[in-house]
């Protein structure tokens, strides 16, 4: 990848493509090897919240897989900042953690979906290929969180 080419103009500027959002290069490059395989085309991507709002509201990707945690923001804001300003646009956030705090993040936040940098590739193709096709994709990484047992839950008032 050129240094500062953030974006791939000879693919369409509109309704097409993945926008990857992470400040980590590695796995915008992981990512991106990974969905092109697939056949999907990569419409940009960025290290930066801010740069990254500017880019999707102009590229208007189909889909925006965004880092839970950024340097210059949280992907929970920048999911919130993309629902409200176009709700065809659909974004996933991706988090190396397993807590229920990012789990609640991503579904406060208007996400399709939460993934996780911990599971294999096929599985991360699984759920984008899930969220493309309109349903919400979580990855099964959080079902301990879901399934935790709460404190007091299951007492009968007495």
């Amino acid at each position: 990848m050129t240094p500062g080419l953030e974006f791939h103009p000879q693919l369409p500027l509109t309704g097409r493509g993945v926008y990857l959002l992470d400040d980590h290069e590695v796995v915008r490059r992981g990512l991106r090897l990974m969905l092109e395989s697939d056949g999907l085309s990569i419409a940009g991507e960025s290290g930066s919240a801010r740069k990254a709002r500017r880019q999707i509201r102009a590229l208007r990707p189909e889909l925006v897989i965004v880092d839970d945690d950024l340097k210059d923001g949280s992907g929970a804001g920048v999911c919130r900042a993309i629902a409200a300003a176009d709700p065809g646009i659909r974004c996933v956030m991706m988090t190396g953690e397993n807590d229920e705090r990012v789990l609640i993040d991503s579904v406060l936040a208007g996400a399709w979906g939460c993934l996780s940098k911990q599971d294999d590739n096929s599985e991360l193709l699984r759920l984008v290929r899930r969220v493309r096709a309109g349903h919400t994709a979580y990855s099964g990484r959080f079902r301990p969180a879901l399934a935790a047992p709460r404190r007091g839950a299951g007492r009968t008032p007495g």
